[in-house]
């Protein structure tokens, strides 16, 4: 189960390097940067960013503190069984999102002749990316419940709400009556509940 493990973790994040890279291709003239309005906001995105990543470091630190020291067990069990299906279940969403938005940046970006993406997963949550990175947390503390990786887990799922919360204003300025209209009929990040 251990290899499983790694394996679901690696293609979780298996798609990131190609969506940085094409974004790398758009030219700086091609997009509009909404951290950089208004400036409040946009420390508050950096500020959740670092939560987020923070969450990472604290989950993966975890992770491969267990997995060197024999904390994950080789053979199936019960609860690397459940870890394992939400872990399927977020890798699935990933990618199912990242088929649908195209253009996916770690801070939040316009390009010219932006669209509001409200199909696929969309259509179900607002962020169902951060819903993904959610699962994979959740996932992982099932699979391998340690304190650090449990906290870990619970700092990916606070920031990946307050970054949801930020870019929300962000879309609120760009967007306008089509975002709130958007914000009235889909969740957050679980369908028909938040």
């Amino acid at each position: 189960m251990d290899v499983a493990l790694v394996i679901l973790h690696g293609l979780f994040f298996a798609p990131v390097p190609f969506r940085v890279i094409r974004g790398l291709q758009y030219g700086a003239a091609d997009r509009t940067d909404l951290a950089a309005s208004p400036a409040r906001v946009a420390a508050r995105v950096r500020a959740v960013l670092f939560i987020h990543g923070a969450g990472l470091a604290v989950l993966y630190g975890g992770l491969g503190f267990a997995l060197l020291t024999g904390g994950v067990p080789r053979a199936v069990t019960l609860q690397g069984a459940l870890g394992a299906l939400v872990l399927v279940s977020a890798d699935a969403l990933m990618a199912w999102a990242f088929l649908v938005f195209r253009s996916w940046r770690i801070l939040p970006k316009l390009d010219l002749g932006h669209e509001l993406c409200s199909s696929g997963p969309y259509a179900l949550v607002r962020h169902p990316m951060y819903l993904a990175v959610d699962l994979l947390a959740l996932g992982s503390a099932l699979w391998v419940p340690t304190p650090p990786v449990i906290a870990g887990a619970l700092l990916l799922i606070l920031g990946g709400d307050l970054r949801a919360r930020a870019e929300e204003k962000l879309l609120l300025g760009a967007f306008g009556d089509g975002y709130r209209w958007y914000l009235q009929r889909v969740r957050r990040i679980v369908p028909g509940v938040y």
